[in-house]
């Protein structure tokens, strides 16, 4: 497999959904011209923030193929990542083998969600199974021990799976443990390259780069990409202070997000209504969360608006 890099910021993208839970697919083409009048051209689809776990296999194969036809009109996306994990294994690597035939930048897997993953040897071997689905895609393993209960050291990860998954590339680490990303990021690969780390902890990506991270997949760059547009510049610029402040806006905004996700089970009811605010509506989302109750939406409008957020999230 040829050399293959992600770098910058990679947009995880909600799902749009009609009223009656339904997946909105015509929603995505417009969705997918915002991202990229806001700048962002890499996405993660079918991941935590698409309600992945919530949707059939059959859906997510559609939403696949309509961010692929929607992401090569105009070149308007140069990377889609398919997130395949799930419940089922079979199911899994179905999701792999379709989101190759639609030519896919890259798939990531999480482990299995229900029935818990407890050894290396067992991660390993259900990575080894789902890659080998795609074989001549790139493979990112999705790291998110808080949702999976799967909490192995990745940096082992890497170096025991480098060598019996061929298109091991990296992982996407949502995980606020950098000491643990740091040795994922002094790791190799079969071919001597370092593996390629991106991290997911948008309200700490500062730190993240800092010590090294090639990239980052959040939710956040949906809402306020031109903050952490800025906040990368300033770093090539040897500018903290600068990048310190972008950072604290960030991590501003997403305390709203928790405060009032937490009374509707998440943060992506909260997330999907920031996408309302600014112009891109995607809908509610899938029970067991629910979206915000009318006052509840007025009233975190009322409290983002308070923090500045929509001027500086341009």
């Amino acid at each position: 497999m040829e050399e293959f890099h992600i770098s910058g910021l990679v947009a995880a993208t909600f799902t749009p959904l009609k009223a009656n839970g339904d997946i909105d697919y015509d929603k995505i083409d417009d969705y997918c011209q915002f991202l990229s009048n806001e700048g962002i051209s890499q996405v993660y689809v079918n991941g935590s923030t698409g309600e992945g776990p919530s949707l059939t296999t059959e859906e997510r194969m559609k939403t696949t193929e309509c961010w692929v036809k929607a992401g090569r009109k105009n070149s308007r996306m140069s990377k889609i990542l398919v997130q395949v994990g799930g419940t089922t294994l079979r199911d899994s690597i179905a999701l792999a083998r379709h989101a190759e035939s639609e030519g896919v930048a890259a798939i990531s897997s999480l482990p299995p969600i229900y029935f818990p993953i407890s050894t290396m040897g067992d991660l390993v071997e259900y990575c080894r199974q789902v890659a080998a689905a795609a074989p001549s895609t790139p493979f990112y393993y999705y790291h998110i021990p808080a949702m999976t209960r799967v909490n192995l050291d990745m940096a082992t990860f890497l170096e025991t799976a480098r060598d019996v998954i061929p298109t091991l590339r990296g992982v996407k680490y949502s995980h606020q443990d950098l000491v643990q990303m740091c040795h994922c990021l002094r790791s190799r690969d079969r071919h001597g390259r370092a593996f390629n780390i991106l991290y997911g902890c948008d309200e700490q990506l500062m730190a993240a780069v800092v010590l090294g991270a090639d990239g980052a997949i959040g939710s956040t760059y949906n809402h306020m990409a031109g903050t952490f547009h800025r906040l990368l510049a300033l770093l090539s610029q040897s500018d903290l202070p600068g990048a310190l402040a972008e950072q604290h806006r960030s991590q501003d905004f997403v305390q709203q997000l928790y405060r009032y996700g937490a009374k509707t089970g998440g943060s992506l009811p909260t997330g999907k209504a920031v996408m309302s605010f600014v112009g891109c509506d995607v809908g509610p989302v899938r029970p067991p969360l629910r979206s915000l109750q009318p006052d509840e939406r007025s009233e975190f409008y009322e409290r983002l608006k308070s923090i500045g957020f929509f001027e500086w999230r341009k």
